[in-house]
């Protein structure tokens, strides 16, 4: 009866342990759907919907900030290098005159 009992218990363990495994918290999962040597690349861990958005999410989040999607924006259509430089030379005016009246200010 003792054996029995011990095996009992023996198996509540291990599927307690086996179910705490399968549960990962979310950067778990980030860490492990990457994709060693690129760093773009995004592996979807399981076969259900919340997976693969998740992945989805990942994908999205890390093109987002390597600039891609930025840069694709930018290509849709070709803009001028004279309008190019004179929205840097707007920009370069106005940043020069906030930092004259901080200085007239101090």
């Amino acid at each position: 009866m003792s054996a029995e009992r011990k095996q009992l218990e023996k198996t509540q363990v291990e599927e307690k342990f086996n179910n705490h495994k399968q549960v990962m918290s979310k950067k778990a999962k980030q860490h492990k759907a990457t994709v060693p040597g690129n760093g773009l690349a995004v592996n979807v861990l399981g076969n259900s919907k919340e997976e693969l958005n998740q992945a989805l999410k990942t994908w999205k989040r890390k093109l987002k900030n390597a600039g891609v999607i930025e840069t694709c924006q930018e290509k849709r259509e070709f803009i001028k290098p004279s309008v190019i430089n004179r929205a840097k030379m707007i920009s370069a005016k106005f940043i020069q005159q906030v930092r004259d009246k901080r200085e007239k200010l101090y």
